[in-house]
């Protein structure tokens, strides 16, 4: 017997085996072989072993023919056509029980007529896979686990400013010292002075009136805050090497703020002659308010003279009469002891101013300010902390500042405390302004959206709307309202959104409310197990309630037939068989191959041409839809190409790079692995010849 290997195709470009007889003495065996590489062609040998061993077999089914040729006295293949077919049926069987044998096809047939036996896992009644949108191109989103956020805590309140005031009362002195080893200090050896210096023990005019002072108008908090601002810079933004001491006076409250760094007196000796306006930190910037907040102390009439002290030098701003028109002078003085650090001082009869004081000391950060404390978010720009429903806290712009309207310096915002640590980049966001101590919550939306959420990474980004939840997740029937808070939580996402945040809920099913909500359709999707969230949602991947329910609608599962069951089956089985190859479960795994599918009516919702569809929750593949005409219609391999299709749309929609790409690589990973193995690529070919014949 001759043995040729001959690659051999037919229409639909899949290798072939045929098996010829040529002559009562000469015997040829023609198959495909699949490919020509080393491995095809130890398998091509291996197979030729085995056919030699059944060589006497064939010599016998020779002889066996040439017998019935004599007795039917036919001259070479001449014969009666039964008696050929007779031959040629039982060449074909004995070379379809090698191929089993060798392939080890009897034990796989068995295998598949128990699958066929068993009952398909399948429930029509199982709630409705929803779908991605649009095939909407999960590969751009970014994806991040749910993670439930803990609970919003209140702020621990400082104490009581009335506590305090009474102390003062009855002690006569209270201080605030947060000096200690930590603190940031500034030492400049320029602030000494020789004793030269112009002015020196002078009373010299400045260019403020008594007038000037009343007109700027100040309020209460804005001088306490002014007061405590140059400590804030000079101590690295904080008030750590600070302290601040009232004490009575008779009937008077004299106020002493000293810190540990160091300052030339030039630069509250001359309006514009501060240093600090390049710093985006600093919360002062325009060399002018100590000497606009001297003129204001002034122009009260219950403070008669304030004074600014550094090293070796202080500088007394007094009025040079009581009338309105009155000037206010300075005078630079050389201290006979040096002091440590700085100092301010000064006395006045206003209780009020006095009770500001007390409470500027938490217009900055200082160790011990309590909104600075387990913050939600924190980076070195901003942070912020999500507080219980229907508490207030503070904004701070590198210092307290006021929100939306004058007055609302003590716990303004709904349910957040937000603390900029610096001012934004682009300065037309905040106006340059120095008395702008207000903002509305536009103003703060845009600071946001423009600057600060851009300063966060998306993991960052990602966790700070999770935490959110107690505004998102509308499972209390909590009010959807214009709270801070609530707008802090539009700016996020709207930013998270640009950069394609989205979130992998696992076993958690939401439904976002985006626009109207019908109550009977809302009933419908809370039946499926759905939990409401609120708008915002939907652009972090959340489908809406009516789109979750007109999916519903269209894709009802149908309840298949028992040939439709075995199709299934047999689908699956191969689906299993391609991804048993190692190069292969790296893009489509064993997993894969057994999730889900259901069947429905694709010309019954109204799309006809739609034969299959991918279930993709966050580029993972939980299963897909078939239609049932595709189903009884379409040959195997066709399906199965199908079936491959909707897996790799884990890794994008239709039209995207990134599934093009993938499908590429799938099927000619698939490819490789049939021509590698034709043990597998059999197996395939009886899949389908069961298949077909349902």
């Amino acid at each position: 017997m001759k043995v040729a290997i001959i690659p051999q195709y037919n229409n639909n470009y899949n290798y072939k085996y045929n098996a010829r007889y040529f002559g009562r003495n000469n015997s040829n065996v023609v198959f495909g072989a699949d490919f020509f590489n080393k491995k095809a062609l130890k398998v091509a040998q291996e197979r030729v072993k085995h056919l030699e061993a059944k060589n006497a077999s064939l010599e016998t089914h020779n002889k066996v023919l040439e017998e019935l040729l004599k007795k039917l006295q036919i001259p070479g293949l001449v014969g009666t056509k039964d008696v050929i077919e007779k031959l040629l049926d039982d060449l074909k069987k004995q070379f379809s029980k090698d191929n089993e044998e060798f392939f080890g096809l009897d034990k796989y047939k068995s295998y598949i007529a128990e699958k066929l036996a068993e009952p398909l896992s399948y429930d029509p009644m199982v709630p409705v896979f929803n779908r991605i949108e649009d095939r909407k191109p999960l590969s751009f989103a970014k994806v991040f686990k749910y993670k439930e956020a803990p609970e919003p805590t209140s702020v621990k309140k400082a104490t009581s400013t009335i506590s305090l005031v009474n102390k003062l009362f009855k002690d006569g002195f209270i201080s605030f010292d947060y000096t200690n080893e930590t603190s940031k200090i500034i030492k400049n050896s320029k602030a000494y002075i020789k004793g030269k210096e112009f002015g020196l023990n002078e009373n010299l005019p400045t260019d403020m009136t008594k007038k000037y002072g009343k007109r700027v108008g100040w309020s209460d908090e804005k001088i306490a805050r002014d007061l405590l601002q140059n400590f804030y810079d000079a101590h690295g933004h904080s008030l750590e090497g600070t302290k601040i001491e009232i004490t009575t006076v008779g009937k008077k409250y004299k106020v002493r703020i000293s810190g540990l760094s160091e300052y030339e007196h030039e630069n509250i000796q001359y309006i514009g002659a501060g240093d600090k306006d390049n710093d985006l930190y600093n919360a002062g910037g325009f060399g002018e308010g100590t000497k606009i907040l001297s003129a204001v102390l002034l122009a009260n009439e219950k403070t008669e003279k304030v004074t600014f002290s550094s090293v070796n030098w202080s500088i007394d701003y007094r009025l040079n009469n009581n009338t309105d028109n009155a000037i206010i002078m300075r005078q630079l003085n050389k201290l006979e002891e040096p002091t440590k650090g700085n100092f301010v001082e000064f006395e006045t009869t206003d209780l009020n101013l006095v009770r500001k004081i007390i409470e500027a000391r938490n217009y900055f950060y200082h160790p011990e300010n309590p909104d600075f404390k387990d913050l939600t978010f924190e980076n070195e720009h901003w942070g912020f902390k999500i507080l219980p429903k229907d508490e207030g806290g503070n904004l701070y712009m590198t210092q307290r500042f006021e929100y939306e309207t004058n007055g609302s310096w003590e716990d303004p915002l709904d349910e957040i405390v937000l603390i900029f640590k610096r001012r934004p980049q682009d300065a037309k966001l905040l106006g340059k302004n120095r008395d702008r101590i207000n903002l509305k919550s536009s103003e703060l939306v845009e600071i946001i959206e423009k600057d600060f959420a851009n300063t966060m990474t998306d993991e960052e980004l990602a966790n700070a709307i999770l935490n959110f939840e107690p505004m998102w997740n509308l499972k209390n029937n909590r009010k959807i309202d214009e709270s801070m808070a609530y707008k802090v939580f539009k700016a996020l996402v709207k930013v998270a959104s640009g950069r394609f945040i989205n979130f992998d809920f696992e076993n958690k099913k939401y439904a976002s409310l985006h626009f109207s909500l019908n109550p009977e359709i809302w009933d419908i999707v809370k039946n499926l197990g759905y939990e409401l969230v609120n708008t915002e949602m939907y652009y972090m991947g959340v489908d809406s309630v009516n789109n979750i329910y007109k999916k519903t609608r269209k894709h009802i599962p149908i309840k298949p037939n028992e040939t439709e069951k075995k199709k299934l089956i047999l689908l699956e089985e191969g689906i299993a068989l391609l991804a048993e190859d190692k190069k292969m479960a790296e893009r489509i795994n064993l997993e894969e191959a057994r999730k889900p599918r259901f069947i429905f009516d694709a010309k019954e919702a109204k799309e006809e041409n739609t034969i299959a569809e991918s279930v993709n929750e966050n580029k993972v593949y939980k299963g897909h839809w078939v239609d049932r005409k595709a189903l009884n219609n379409k040959d195997f391999y066709y399906l199965l190409a199908t079936w491959l299709h909707e897996i790799t749309h884990k890794y994008g929609g239709d039209g995207t790079n990134e599934f093009g790409y993938k499908l590429t690589d799938v099927m000619g990973l698939e490819l490789e692995s049939l021509m590698n193995e034709p043990e597998r690529l059999e197996k395939l070919r009886y899949l389908r010849s069961v298949f077909n014949k349902l």
